[in-house]
C-alpha cells in the first residue's frame, strides 16, 4: 500500500517513547489499514526511524495529531508523500 505516510523518528535512548509510539500504531492498526513500510536505525545509529503508510490522509492526520503530546519527549513525526516520481529520460551520450 502506498498512500499517505509518516516518517517517525525516535531517539535510540528513548525506549519508553518508542514503546508508546508502537502501542499507538497497534491501536490505530486495529481500526484502520496501516502498513509499516520500513523500520530501522539512521546511519549514525542515534535515531530509530519508521515509515508508516495509512489507508487515507484523514487517518494519517488523525494519528499525527494524536502524537502531539510526544513531541516534547523527542518524537519527530513528518508527513511523507509516497507518490511515484517520474524520472527524466536518460541522456543518450551518458546512459
Amino acid at each position: 500500500m502506498a498512500g499517505p505516510a509518516l516518517l517517525l523518528e525516535v531517539p535510540c535512548d528513548a525506549a519508553a517513547l518508542r514503546a508508546t509510539v508502537a502501542q499507538r500504531l497497534r491501536q490505530v492498526a486495529l481500526r484502520e489499514a496501516v502498513t509499516v513500510l520500513a523500520a530501522g536505525f539512521d546511519g549514525a545509529g542515534r535515531t530509530h526511524v519508521t515509515i508508516v503508510a495509512f489507508a487515507a490522509a484523514t487517518v494519517r492526520d488523525g494519528f499525527l495529531e494524536g502524537l502531539g503530546d510526544l513531541a516534547g519527549a523527542g518524537l519527530v513525526a513528518r508527513p511523507l508523500a509516497l507518490e511515484p516520481v517520474e524520472a527524466p529520460p536518460p541522456d543518450p551520450l551518458f546512459p
